[in-house]
């Protein structure tokens, strides 16, 4: 066996949209791209491991203004 498989790191936090606090979680595994989806419970966000921290916060901000999309 070359690579151990890791778990995805999970962060969970709440992103604000308006007044309303979102229940979100932020995955940081091996993968490729960034991907963001909604879940039941919140806002799903996923990360590549090695991704440079600038990158990181500009996808998060990125994250932040695709959410403003789904408020009610």
């Amino acid at each position: 066996m070359l690579f151990k498989k890791s778990k995805p790191k999970l962060e969970q936090t709440f992103v604000e949209v308006g007044e309303r606090k979102i229940p979100t979680k932020i995955y940081t595994e091996m993968r490729r791209g960034v991907r963001f989806s909604l879940g039941k419970n919140g806002a799903i966000l996923r990360m590549p491991v090695l991704l440079p921290p600038g990158v990181r916060q500009v996808e998060l901000e990125r994250f932040k203004a695709w959410r403003l999309f789904f408020k009610n």
